[in-house]
């Protein structure tokens, strides 16, 4: 040991320490400074008044070089030199060097704030610059001016050894020499491609072929690369050296054998451990891959990182410092010499990156002031002091001020990191003490369990858990302890190797639980007699680890606070939806281990503190007669409840009370049964009718006027119906009517005049009075006046008096069909509103609504207005009285704005309606000859308690005449003008016989062409009806005398008429035919549309349906048909084709009338004349020069289809 350049200097150095408060002892690597110096120190008398304190960064340093230098001095270790690390003390009463971690050193500081139990301080391993050796480094250049006797020593490799010297005022540097031996430098970079494990091997056999003589300690990065590189040596070296790991996560009896070298040539395999003062014996050689995992907080991500980097050139040195101590010695660094001089000089200090939550804990339980006023030798990151404190306000360990809490000071005591010191205070809460003193042991050292290594365990030896890898930890703790107990010291270590647990690891985890829970009984945490829950356990752990939560993303990916994704650990057996990990490091990327599943319920209560909740709009609960809102509850950007209910009232009083008053009292949600209440239910009924009659949406009762009104009175508390009762019960003593609005309390609108004359309750049609229902809705179906008719009353209304509308609403109708009529009608009725109260004032409701008006306005403008313009303008749903049909139930049976239409609609149940109404008097049938009363215009009969109304009339049987009721007067006039024509037919036999004649006489072909019209008889009988209803026009006898006149009137002119109407009808027959015959040779798709065109012009019926109007056209539609043909005879198919496709969607249109309405829809006008005039657009495009007879054109057709109505 003489031999050290630090021991060779001795004497120097003890006249250093003698005479300077503070000295900086610059030692190469391999100078002897960690074992010497203590040495020098006993030498010179220290260690007399005090303990020699010597610090080391790690735990395994601190022993190693403990047990070293009892050995140099002859002692057992624990004697006069021993060591303490945390829960482990080897040291005697009679110790005078104590060997410790930095971090013991900062406990004790607690105890012995200016360290009297030391005369000498050792700060070994100061470059290295941990978080601990600065904080330290700040609190000796406090303590020394109250500690003028105290002696420190920083001893550093030879990295800028003047930053220390700065720190303690100019402090004198010693430099000793390093190395004993030389040490070669070789680079020898490895391909881009190439796998580090192979470039180590190609190193390895390089010095073997150099007859290297000695052991090799390789650098790696990680435990993963060590195993990788050790995998590849003894595939190629395994009967030439031994491969020994080398790290700090290694069971204690795996490094002794670094520490115990044998016969066999070794290669140690190493992370930066190796860099410290430990010296690994006979070490010839250093591989260097030049890489580290470097310890780095994010302030980003709020995690820490594990990234490898490239080492700086300090940590270099240090590694290649490694070799030559016993001999010469060589360093091959698998990088370049140009990537060494590119590489930072220092390893940036720990406390620039790291979080400094332990740090600003133990500043605070000591009483050291503010972090930034702290002489640390490199100040740390504003922004990494922020974390650190929001991660303590996190654990509740300091409060708003950022003074440390009740719970803090006990946190700051617990000899773990502050978050498992969080999860046992808060586990003695929840009732999991002695659970959580197991799991937090079991965080605090490196995982005694290699998961990896046992895939399929004995059933009996499983202790892993399907949901939480921390209550795996208890059933190991458990199944540990029975194995000790039915085990021998053998029997276990081999029943651990078999199941992948490290022996030593779990005996320090028991030593680890046992100092905790002394520590436990000392803070007076309360411990749980029963075992404790799940739920319970996790609860403890999320309340130290809230920042360490996720939540499912997809596969293994999670999404973690402020925004990390994470991923789970290779190998985690399930995904949950929400997890806690106790561990979240990230390398290339962020990986979460110790992991449980847990409840979002469970984090926000472990988090109330931290939870953000934004609330929805508040609204009224109808259910639960409260104030509620949505609630969404995150934590650090993680939703854990969305959208929940929550009673809003205590949250927010103010919002509530606006809610309540608005939504409960003014819209009158809140079930209460206050005399006011019905007061005001009146108000508003009564201007919401108001609203509806007149159309106005100001006449409703406005919610916030309303809510305005409650608010003026209420107390500002009153933000629910129990406070609002017991204000009200007093305050109804004193005013019974504080709470019953008017109606200006309700609309700004209540002065507007309002006539109840117009707008009735109900409408009088006949003898019957019908209840009127209004409604101000534009969108609905029931938007205006419907008036209520009971099923049994439905035959006997009239559209006429519907179309009167009520008076309140008339003159708007009336203004609205003005204004759609023609502009040279419109511009001789200006102005439109006086003309139209004109109308009003002096029309006659007893006579119908269209003949009136359109009267009037003939008059009035000097142009001709007819009822058919006026009923084609389109006015508004609610300028149209509905009509609802209603069951004995009151129930709707049907409803619209067209009376045929609900009749319609109503279908058999109008009809079954009817049935009864019949009597002997008016149901007569076989009727040939007028024989019977005169018809009336209706009949009144009693039915259902309803005096209802039928109308009389007949029915054309073909050979007879039927007289029956019907159920409007409208259905009866029509009928009975078909029944008279019969009747007058039947009168006039001898005049229809002459008529059949003419056919028979004067075509032996008719029976050939009337084939396809229903044959000859029917033919004669069609034109005789036609003729006599031509004759008889609108008239319509309802009389015996009347009905005589008539027929004698048509006794002279029928034969007459009626032949000139027979030869039409031939002339259309022999058309016909000759078309039809003429079809053969036609080619496809011509062919089948004019087959169809015949079909539609000749068939049974075609006479009286087509009438004379029509009839006499189909010569001229039936010669176009034969100009097409002669056209496509000559050759013009293709414009044929295109002709046909431009009439085609107009036939199409009819097509699907006739479908929809049957071959009677030619009986209605409006369809009627749109179906001829498609056929005058036949003409207008197949043979011009016949020319139409009337304007016709696609815009003309679209409009005429537009007004069919079937109404």
């Amino acid at each position: 040991m003489s031999q050290l350049p630090v021991a060779a200097r001795g004497e120097e150095i003890a006249a250093a320490i003698a005479r300077h408060q503070v000295i900086v002892l610059c030692g190469e690597t391999g100078s002897g400074k960690t074992t010497q110096v203590p040495q020098i120190c006993l030498r010179a008398g220290r260690g007399t008044n005090g303990l020699i304190g010597h610090t080391q960064p790690r735990r395994l340093a601190a022993r190693s070089v403990a047990v070293r230098i009892a050995e140099e001095t002859g002692t057992a270790p624990g004697t006069l030199v021993g060591y303490k690390v945390r829960f482990s003390d080897e040291t005697g009463p009679d110790c005078r060097v104590k060997l410790m971690t930095d971090g013991i050193l900062l406990q004790e500081l607690r105890r012995d704030r200016d360290l009297r139990r030391y005369d000498t301080l050792i700060i070994d391993e100061a470059h290295e610059r941990s978080v601990n050796i600065d904080f330290l480094l700040g609190y000796l250049k406090t303590l020394l001016p109250r500690r003028p006797d105290l002696r420190v020593v920083i001893m550093s490799a030879t990295i800028d050894p003047q930053k220390f010297s700065a720190h303690f005022d100019d402090a004198p540097v010693i430099e000793v020499s390093g190395r004993t031996y030389p040490v070669e430098i070789r680079y020898q970079p490895g391909d881009e491609d190439s796998d580090s494990s192979e470039d180590i091997v190609r190193a390895v056999a390089a010095l073997i072929d150099d007859k290297l003589d000695g052991d090799i300690l390789v650098f790696l990065p990680g435990e993963r690369d060590i195993r990788d590189a050790a995998t590849m040596l003894r595939r190629h070296f395994n009967q030439q050296l031994d491969i020994l790991p080398l790290y700090a996560r290694l069971a204690a009896h795996e490094q002794d054998r670094v520490f115990s070298p044998g016969k066999k040539r070794r290669v140690v395999l190493a992370t930066n451990v190796a860099e410290t003062s430990i010296t690994v014996p006979r070490i010839a050689a250093v591989i260097d891959t030049g890489l580290a995992r470097i310890n780095r907080y994010s302030h980003q991500s709020k995690i820490q990182r594990l990234p490898i980097e490239p080492i700086s050139q300090a940590s270099a040195n240090q590694r290649a410092g490694r070799c030559g101590r016993v001999r010469d010695g060589t360093c091959i660094r698998l990088y370049s010499e140009d990537s060494f001089e590119q590489r930072d000089a220092y390893t940036d200090p720990e406390i620039l990156r790291i979080n400094l939550a332990q740090v600003l804990l133990r500043m605070a339980d000591l009483r050291l002031g503010d972090i930034e006023a702290f002489p640390f030798p490199d100040p740390p990151d504003p922004r990494y002091v922020r974390d650190g404190l929001r991660l303590l306000g996190e654990l509740r360990a300091i409060d708003d001020d950022e003074r440390l809490t009740a719970s803090g000071r006990k946190l700051a005591r617990l000899a773990v990191d502050p978050r498992f010191g969080t999860m046992l205070i808060n586990a003695s809460r929840y009732g999991a003490l002695r659970e959580m003193l197991i799991i937090t042991a079991a965080l605090s050292i490196p995982d005694p369990a290699d998961r990896r290594e046992v895939e399929d365990p004995d059933p009996a030896d499983d202790w892993r858990h399907p949901r939480s890898e921390l209550i795996a930890y208890l059933q190991l703790w458990d199944l540990f302890h029975r194995r000790q107990k039915e085990l021998n010291g053998s029997q276990l270590r081999k029943w651990c190797r078999r199941n992948g647990l490290a022996f030593m690891r779990l005996r320090e985890w028991q030593d680890i639980h046992r100092q905790l829970r002394q520590q436990s009984h000392e803070l007076r945490l309360r411990f749980n007699k029963q075992p404790a829950k799940y739920r319970q356990v996790h609860l403890a752990a999320l309340s130290g680890l809230l920042s360490q939560v996720g939540h499912h993303r997809e596969g293994v990916e999670y999404d973690g606070a402020r925004g990390l994704r994470f991923r789970l650990v290779p190998g985690a057996r399930q995904s949950p939806p929400w997890i806690v990990a106790a561990t979240i490091q990230q390398t290339h990327r962020a990986y979460a281990s110790q992991l449980a599943a847990v409840q979002p319920a469970w984090i926000e209560r472990a988090a109330t503190h931290l939870v953000r909740r934004r609330y929805s709009e508040p609204y009224w609960e109808a259910k639960k007669q409260r104030v509620y809102a949505g609630e969404t509850v995150s934590l650090y950007g993680l939703t854990l409840r969305a959208d929940r209910p929550v009673d809003f009232t205590g949250i927010d009083p103010r919002a509530s009370m606006l809610v309540f008053t608005r939504e409960g009292l003014a819209r009158g949600l809140y079930r209460g049964d206050g005399a006011y209440r019905a007061h005001n239910d009146g108000i508003a009924a009564e201007l919401r009718e108001r609203s509806a009659r007149l159309r106005r949406t100001d006449l409703l009762p406005d919610v916030q006027r309303q809510a305005a009104f409650f608010r003026a009175r209420l107390p500002a508390n009153c933000a629910s119906p129990s406070v609002f009762e017991q204000w009200r019960a007093k305050a109804e003593k004193k005013d019974p009517e504080i709470l019953c609005m008017r109606y200006h309390d309700a609309t700004a609108a209540a002065d507007i005049d309002y006539d109840p004359g117009l707008f009735p309750d109900a409408l009088q049609l006949g003898t019957n009075v019908f209840r009127l229902q209004y409604r101000f809705a534009p969108a609905a179906d029931d938007d205006g006046v419907t008036v209520e008719i009971p099923l049994a009353a439905i035959g006997t209304v009239e559209q006429a008096r519907l179309d009167w509308l009520i008076p309140g609403l008339l003159s708007e109708k009336v203004i609205v069909l003005l204004r759609g009529l023609p502009k040279a009608v419109r511009r001789r009725l200006v102005p439109v509103p006086e003309r139209a109260a004109k109308f009003v004032a002096t029309a006659d409701v007893a006579k119908p609504f269209y003949p009136q008006l359109a009267h009037y306005l003939t008059r009035a403008s000097g142009e001709a207005v007819t009822v058919e313009q006026l009923q084609d303008v389109q006015l508004p749903d609610y300028l149209q009285l509905r009509i609802a049909v209603t069951d004995a139930d009151d129930k709707t049976l049907a409803a619209g704005r067209s009376l045929d239409a609900v009749r319609r609609a109503l279908g058999a149940e109008v009809r079954a309606a009817m049935a009864p109404v019949r009597n002997d008097k008016w149901h007569r049938s076989g009727l040939r000859q007028w024989d019977f009363d005169a018809l009336p215009r209706v009949v009144e009969i009693e039915r259902g308690g309803l005096t209802i109304e039928a109308a009389p009339g007949l029915v054309d049987q073909g050979d007879a005449v039927q007289l029956k009721l019907f159920e409007t007067v409208d259905q009866a006039r029509q009928s009975t003008r078909r029944g008279v024509a019969r009747l007058i037919a039947l009168r006039l036999p001898q005049q229809v016989g002459l008529i059949a004649d003419h056919f028979n006489a004067n075509n032996l072909r008719m029976p050939l062409l009337a084939r396809h019209a229903g044959g000859v008889a029917q033919l004669a009988d069609e034109v005789v009806m036609t003729v006599i209803l031509d004759a008889m026009g609108n008239a319509v006898p309802v009389d015996r005398s009347s009905f005589e006149r008539l027929a004698n009137d048509l006794r002279a002119d029928l034969v007459p008429q009626a032949e000139r109407l027979a030869k039409t009808v031939t002339r259309v027959l022999e058309a016909r035919h000759e078309t039809a015959s003429r079809l053969e040779s036609v080619p496809q798709p011509a062919q089948e549309d004019i087959a169809s065109q015949l079909e539609h012009l000749v068939y049974p019926g075609f006479v009286s349906l087509a009438g004379t109007e029509w009839l006499r056209h189909h010569p001229r539609f039936l010669q176009a048909i034969g100009r097409r043909l002669d056209a496509i005879a000559q050759g013009k198919s293709q414009r044929d084709q295109q002709l046909q496709r431009d009439v085609q969607p107009y036939w199409q249109r009819w097509l699907v009338l006739e479908a929809d309405h049957g071959i009677d829809a030619l009986r209605e006008p409006s369809a009627r004349r749109y179906r001829f005039m498609v056929e005058e657009y036949r003409v207008s495009l197949f043979a011009q020069t016949l020319r139409t007879s009337a304007r016709v054109s696609p815009r003309r057709l679209d409009q005429l289809y537009e007004a069919i109505d079937f109404s």
